[in-house]
C-alpha cells in the first residue's frame, strides 16, 4: 500500500511540475489549449484515484 501511495504522489507531483514548466514556456495565446489539456489531465487523475480506491476494495467495504 505504501508503494502504491508513493507512486501516486510521485505521479501527481510530476504532472504538476510539468504543468508549471509548460505554463512558463507557453505564450498567452496557447493558454486556452493548455487549460483544456489540464482539465483532461485532472479528469484522468480523478478517474485514476477512483479506480485505485475501487481496487483496494474500499467501496465494497463501504457498501457492506
Amino acid at each position: 500500500m505504501a508503494w502504491r501511495v508513493g507512486n501516486q504522489i510521485a505521479l501527481r507531483s510530476a504532472s504538476f511540475l510539468s504543468g508549471v514548466v509548460l505554463a512558463r514556456f507557453l505564450v498567452p495565446g496557447d493558454c486556452g489549449l493548455f487549460s483544456v489539456a489540464l482539465a483532461l489531465a485532472l479528469a484522468l487523475a480523478a478517474m485514476t484515484i477512483l479506480v485505485s480506491v475501487n481496487d483496494m476494495g474500499v467501496i465494497l467495504g463501504i457498501v457492506r
